[in-house]
């Protein structure tokens, strides 16, 4: 299962990270990361849905940012 990182504009509430189970939320100047591992396509699209429905529209979507592109490893 691949990890994921999710950017979106603004902060999270508890409600909306409370629906994220597995994710990880850290707060940056003007956006809100989120971090943790989706079991597949059709989860990812309920969390995309999640978000966008919360008025959080992702700004970026990164699969496996730990990993270096050659090794595949951190």
């Amino acid at each position: 299962m691949p990890d994921y990182e999710i950017r979106v504009a603004g902060p999270i509430g508890r409600v909306v990270a409370s629906c994220l189970p597995g994710f990880s939320t850290t707060a940056v100047p003007a956006a809100t990361v989120l971090r943790g591992t989706v079991a597949g396509p059709d989860e990812l699209r309920r969390i995309l849905d999640l978000l966008n429905a919360h008025g959080l529209p992702p700004i970026d979507i990164q699969i496996d940012p730990g990993r270096t592109a050659l090794t595949g490893r951190p």
